[in-house]
C-alpha cells in the first residue's frame, strides 16, 4: 500500500488551566452517517453493551477486525456535540479501552477545521479488561505531523503493532468516553481564537481578523439579473431600481422600497449579490449602505443564503430624516432574536418597518438605498474545461484491471490561486486526497479540505502569478479500495484560465437559488428563476440518499424521513451544476 502524504503548518499555542471533557460516551442515539468502518472489517462498527461481567460503561463502540482486509481496517467517529480542539498545549486524548489481549492503537484526528495536517498517535494496552489509555497527539506516528488544529472526527486502528501493521490479525476491541480538550462552541467553533496567520491581535475575537478592504458589493449601476431582486407580500409596490430622487442627486440608480399598511411588518426588500458575496466571517462585520428618506425611522437589515449553512442575522440602523445618509450595520450586535454573522452571505434584506425592538406595521414608507459596501467574499474564477466534475481514472491502468473512479473539478481562485477538488462518483466515498511530488512553480498547499460532505479540496497558491500551465499528480483512496490510485504515471496537465460552465457551491447566488428553512424539520423548499431540473441529496459520506426529477422552478421536498445531521444537495439548472448544504433538525 503506497504511504499516505500530509502537509504540515505547525503553530504554537501555549496554554493552561483547561480541563477535559466527555467528548463520546455513546449513551445517546448517534446521528445517521457519524459511525463508519474502513474496508476488509469482520462486522461494521457498532453501539453494545458493555462486554464485562458486571461491567458498568454502559453503551460502548465495538470494533472488529479481519484478516481479509489491510491494516487500515479502522472505526471512525464523527463528533456529536463539541469538536476535540488540539491547539493548545494540552494534546492529550483519553479512551476508555476493553481488550482481553495485549495489542497496540493508533488514533487519528481528522476533518481537520482550519486545514491544517491531520495527526495520528498510539497507545498501548496490556489485556487486562477495561484500561484508560493516553493518547498524546505532541508525539505523532506513522510519518504524521503534531496536532494543531480542531478536529470533528477521530479514527481508531486496532491493527498497529507499534511501528507498522499487523494486516493479518484478527482483533475485537471496545472504546467508551472519549475525553479531551472541547472546542468552543458556536462562531468560535467557525473561526480562529485570538487571531489569524500574521499574527494580529483579534482581543480574543472568535472568528478570523479582518482582512482586504471593503468594497462597494451593490450599486445599481448594472441591470440585475432576472430574479435577484424581490419584495415581501403586501408591499405597497414591487422594490425597483430607479433614479436618484435627491434634488440634483448624484447617486444615479437606486433602490426604491415602499411600504404600506396592508402588509405585516415584515415587508422587505431583498437582493442577491449579482458579483461577490458578503464575507462576515472575520472581525470587520460592518456593512454600510448608503440610505434616502425625509423621515426619521430605523431600519432592519437581514443577511440570508448563508454559503455554510451558518444560522442567518439581523442588526438595525438608525435614520435621522434628512435625505442621504450612510448608515452602519454591526452584525456583530445581532436583533431581532438572530445570531452574531459568521458565515458568507449571498443575499441581503431591508426592513423600513422595524421599530428598533419590533414592527410598525401599519406605516407607510418610502426609502431609497444605494452603494451597499462590505468585505468581499473571494470568488472561484474559471476552471479548466477538461476537468469540470469529470470522471477521471488512473490513465496508467493495465488492460482488465478495474480502477477506482473519481471526479475531478479543477478552478482557479484569482490570480494565484487553484483549488483541485475529488469526491466519489458512487456510493464509496472518497477517504484520501494528496498531491505528492513537484508542482509547476511550486505552489504551498492546503491539507486537504473535508468541510464539504463527500468532497475533498487542496488549494494550491503561488507567491506570484500562477502559471499558464500546471503540471501535477493526484493520488487518492477511497473506502473499499485497497491502495490508492495516482491520476497519471506522470504528472498531468492544468490549464490555469479555461472556462468551465458547471457552478461550484460558491456559485448559488449567480444561480439565484433560494434554500428555505435551514435547518429543516420536515420540509426544505429550493426554488430557483430558472427551471431546476433535478437534485441529488448525499449524507456526510458522500453517499446519495435521495434523488429528484423536478423539471419546475420551485420544489418543496420532503426531506421528514432523514436522520439528524448535515446534508449535501446538488441541483442542475440549464448546463450549470450547483451544490449547497443543509441541516435536518
Amino acid at each position: 500500500m503506497m504511504k499516505k502524504i500530509t502537509f504540515l503548518v505547525t503553530f504554537l499555542v501555549i496554554s493552561f488551566g483547561y480541563s477535559q471533557t466527555v467528548l463520546e460516551d455513546f449513551e445517546t442515539t448517534l446521528a445517521a452517517g457519524s459511525l463508519a468502518g474502513d474496508s476488509g472489517m469482520a462486522t461494521t462498527p457498532e453501539v453494545v453493551a458493555d462486554p464485562a461481567t458486571g461491567g458498568t460503561n454502559g453503551d460502548v463502540l465495538k470494533i472488529v477486525t479481519s484478516a481479509d482486509g489491510d491494516g487500515w481496517q479502522n472505526a471512525q467517529l464523527f463528533f456529536q456535540g463539541a469538536d476535540l480542539d488540539l491547539t493548545t498545549s494540552n494534546k492529550i486524548v483519553t479512551v476508555d479501552i476493553y481488550s482481553t489481549s495485549a495489542f497496540n492503537m493508533l488514533a487519528k484526528t481528522a476533518s481537520p477545521l482550519n486545514g491544517v495536517a491531520e495527526s495520528a498517535t498510539d497507545a498501548s494496552h496490556s489485556g487486562s479488561g477495561w484500561e484508560t489509555l493516553s493518547f498524546d497527539f505532541s508525539d505523532p506516528k506513522d510519518n504524521t505531523a503534531t496536532a494543531n488544529d480542531v478536529f470533528g472526527r477521530i479514527l481508531f486502528f486496532p491493527q498497529w503493532n507499534g511501528g507498522g501493521w499487523n494486516d493479518s490479525s484478527v482483533t475485537t476491541t471496545y472504546v467508551d468516553n472519549i475525553t479531551g480538550l472541547a472546542a468552543a462552541a458556536s462562531t468560535c467553533a467557525n473561526g480562529v481564537l485570538d487571531g489569524d496567520e500574521t499574527g494580529v491581535d483579534c482581543g480574543g475575537s472568535c472568528s478570523p481578523c479582518a482582512t482586504g478592504t471593503p468594497e462597494i458589493l451593490e450599486d445599481f449601476e448594472t441591470t440585475l439579473a432576472a430574479g435577484s431582486l424581490a419584495g415581501d407580500s403586501g408591499m405597497a409596490t414591487t422594490p425597483e431600481v430607479v433614479a436618484d430622487p435627491a434634488t440634483g442627486g448624484t447617486n444615479g440608480d437606486v433602490l426604491k422600497i415602499v411600504t404600506s399598511a396592508d402588509g405585516d411588518g415584515w415587508q422587505n426588500a431583498q437582493l442577491f449579490f449579482q458579483g461577490a458575496d458578503l464575507d462576515l466571517t472575520t472581525s470587520n462585520k460592518i456593512v454600510t449602505v448608503d440610505i434616502y428618506s425625509t423621515s426619521a425611522f430605523n431600519m432592519l437589515a437581514k443577511t440570508a443564503s448563508p454559503l455554510n449553512g451558518v444560522a442567518e442575522s439581523a442588526t438595525d440602523a438608525s435614520h435621522s430624516g434628512s435625505g442621504w445618509e450612510t448608515l452602519s450595520f454591526d452584525f456583530s450586535d445581532p436583533k431581532d432574536n438572530t445570531a452574531t454573522a459568521n458565515d458568507v452571505f449571498g443575499r441581503i434584506l431591508f426592513f423600513p418597518q422595524w421599530n428598533g425592538g419590533g414592527w410598525n406595521d401599519s406605516s407607510v414608507t418610502t426609502t431609497y438605498v444605494d452603494n451597499i459596501t462590505g468585505l468581499a467574499a473571494a470568488t472561484e474564477g474559471p476552471s479548466d474545461n477538461d476537468y469540470c466534475e469529470k470522471v477521471v481514472t488512473h490513465l496508467g491502468i493495465a488492460s482488465g484491471q478495474e480502477a477506482s473512479e473519481i471526479k475531478l473539478t479543477v478552478v482557479n481562485s484569482g490570480e494565484k490561486t487553484m483549488k483541485i477538488t475529488i469526491e466519489s462518483n458512487n456510493e464509496d466515498a472518497v477517504d484520501l486526497m494528496s498531491i505528492p511530488g513537484d508542482v509547476t512553480g511550486s505552489p504551498t498547499q492546503s491539507a486537504a479540505d473535508e468541510s464539504v460532505a463527500g468532497k475533498m479540496t487542496i488549494t494550491l497558491t503561488w507567491p506570484e502569478t500562477a502559471p499558464t500551465d500546471v503540471a501535477l499528480n493526484i493520488l487518492w483512496s477511497k473506502v473499499s479500495t485497497d491502495g490508492n490510485w495516482q491520476l497519471g504515471d506522470a504528472p498531468t496537465t492544468f490549464k490555469f484560465a479555461a472556462t468551465c460552465a458547471t457552478a461550484s457551491v460558491s456559485d448559488n447566488t449567480l444561480l439565484n437559488i433560494s434554500m428555505y428553512p435551514n435547518p429543516a424539520l420536515n420540509r426544505l423548499n429550493i426554488s430557483a428563476p430558472n427551471t431546476i431540473k433535478s437534485a441529488v441529496i448525499y449524507n456526510i459520506l458522500g453517499k446519495q440518499v435521495m434523488s429528484l426529477n423536478i423539471n419546475k422552478n420551485i420544489e418543496s421536498i420532503d426531506v421528514s424521513n432523514l436522520s439528524t445531521g448535515m446534508y449535501l444537495i446538488k441541483y442542475t439548472i440549464g448546463n450549470a451544476v450547483g451544490t449547497a448544504k443543509f441541516i435536518k433538525q
